[in-house]
């Protein structure tokens, strides 16, 4: 389906029916195709929603800087164009994380739980070593082959993912290639990412939050999910121990089974803050 951002088309997809809705936000220069094992096992238990953020998959990919303002309202427009009225559950990782944050400052009234993996608040955040920034930064290159995508990719995941399972790691690099890349749409979210700031708006938070990490992260350092649970008074922080960047993919049977008891605990009534950080 393709919901309309004044000239930008998004592409969704909607996933089961059974409430209440979770929204899922990809990364930077990652398409829906990541949420591949999400889409195997979460439609039993909520109505799913993925989409491509602009510069991506089938998703429109403009030319010049985007902004998160900009993927704001293109998710708002998926959120219209697909019917759901009620308050839903935001999921977002890594850049998706920060495109969470600002959906709820934005939208407050439609958000019940906001679910933030493996992501930051921008300016003033821990980053990346100068080495992992410098392969962060090549995809605007335009260099999106199976061998360039297979070094660039491995930093994602922990090493006993990459290393020790080749075949899983294989199938989602050659995901990745099959879907798509665009430099000009890299470059511009890359854009996004670089001006995005939350830290001093943390505390404007107010609805249930799960802060998600792993501890071998080197994309975006677990130090900023500590700050994360810090500075967001309903939260809790759950760190998955010998796991890399992109959780949803490595550890995803871990990964939903957090997701979804969040949200039935959310759904009760009895979400409350935990204060120390919880091991997986």
């Amino acid at each position: 389906m393709i919901a309309k951002n004044k000239d930008v088309e998004i592409y969704y997809e909607v996933l089961g029916d059974k409430a209440p809705a979770l929204i899922l936000i990809e990364g930077i220069g990652y398409s829906s195709w990541s949420w591949f094992k999400q889409k195997e096992e979460l439609p039993g238990s909520v109505k799913l929603v993925i989409f491509d953020n602009r510069g991506v998959g089938k998703s429109s990919s403009p030319a010049g800087a985007y902004s998160m303002k900009d993927f704001v309202e293109d998710m708002q427009s998926v959120i219209e164009d697909s019917g759901i009225k009620e308050k839903l559950y935001v999921l977002g990782v890594s850049m998706g994380g920060m495109i969470a944050q600002e959906y709820y400052f934005a939208h407050k009234d439609k958000v019940k739980g906001l679910i933030l993996s493996n992501t930051s608040f921008g300016k003033g955040s821990v980053l990346p070593s100068p080495e992992v920034m410098k392969i962060l930064s090549s995809g605007a290159s335009g260099q999106f082959t199976y061998e360039g995508l297979y070094q660039r990719m491995s930093g994602t995941f922990s090493e006993s993912f990459s290393k020790d399972n080749p075949k899983a790691y294989d199938d989602v690099v050659r995901r990745r290639l099959s879907n798509g890349d665009d430099a000009k749409g890299y470059t511009g979210q890359l854009y996004a990412v670089a001006g995005f700031d939350s830290h001093d708006r943390l505390k404007e938070i107010e609805v249930s939050t799960l802060v998600i990490t792993g501890d071998k992260d080197i994309v975006v350092p677990q130090e900023n999910a500590s700050v994360l649970h810090k500075e967001i008074a309903q939260s809790k922080l759950v760190v998955f121990k010998n796991a890399g960047h992109a959780l949803c993919i490595e550890r995803y049977s871990d990964f939903d089974r957090t997701v979804l008891n969040f949200i039935k605990v959310v759904e009760s009534g009895r979400f409350e803050r935990v204060e120390a950080p919880e091991s997986v």
